[in-house]
């Protein structure tokens, strides 16, 4: 991909604490959604989209959309207006951040937005530049449907308690043919995958929000800050605490 004429133009964050729409609009430019919390609906030409949690948008130059969220499910997202030099004729709409990166990368883009000092910019533009090289190899990557149903499921749902039999249902089968073919396809059963989904949210918002971890637990379906602690021990190799102090050095 050429990165010489990649350019960043903007970034902000997208925090209307209740119902929100803009009407169908267009941009001269790309611009890219990371939904850190809520949901946005979107209609483009004659189709919606429900955005959550993990969710990208990636709307080209001149394509009209319209955007709202629920006053009971306000959206929360960072929005990145940039310019694109390459083929971007294969770029999806919608993406699925899987393991947050993108998120974290947006979240330290906006950090570092009003920051003049030129080793501050040079991290931008190097942050930038991931951004668009991990969309490009999320697009490359294709789930198995059953998989990706699941995990976007999960991840629409993440802060409430879920069990084998709604996630069998969700996918339609019987339970037992659920947990045996969720197993062969990604090496894990259900609720390890779920529970995995459940510790990258929480580990994004530590890295991300000054949000107390007594808060982040439940966030993240993963009851409290004892669990939480249990968890980072038992699957990350530190504490929670040890990974938010890894930002503020």
């Amino acid at each position: 991909m050429p990165d010489a004429a990649a350019r960043m133009i903007s970034i902000g964050f997208n925090d209307p604490k209740g119902h929100w729409h803009i009407k169908s609009h267009d941009h001269p430019n790309y611009e890219m959604i990371v939904v850190t919390a809520g949901h946005e609906d979107v209609a483009v030409r004659d189709a919606k989209l429900r955005a959550g949690v993990g969710d990208i948008l990636m709307f080209k130059p001149g394509v009209a959309h319209e955007e709202w969220s629920l006053l009971s499910d306000p959206v929360q997202s960072y929005f990145l207006n940039f310019w694109w030099p390459g083929d971007t004729s294969d770029w999806p709409l919608h993406s699925v951040d899987e393991q947050g990166r993108i998120r974290l990368l947006s979240s330290w883009l906006h950090a570092g937005r009003d920051a003049a000092a030129p080793e501050v910019r040079a991290a931008e533009e190097a942050f930038f530049l991931a951004v668009i090289r991990e969309f490009s190899r999320l697009r490359g990557r294709q789930e198995e449907p059953l998989v990706a149903a699941i995990r976007h499921f999960v991840r629409q749902n993440i802060g409430t308690p879920l069990t084998v039999d709604q996630l069998a249902r969700h996918a339609g089968i019987s339970k037992f043919h659920f947990i045996r073919r969720y197993r062969q396809l990604t090496g894990r059963s259900p609720m390890e995958d779920v529970r995995m989904i459940r510790i990258g949210h929480a580990r994004d918002m530590i890295l991300t929000s000054s949000l107390p971890l007594k808060a982040i637990a439940p966030l993240a379906g993963l009851g409290d800050e004892i669990s939480l602690y249990r968890l980072f021990r038992r699957y990350l190799k530190m504490t929670p605490g040890q990974l938010r102090r890894t930002v503020r050095r």
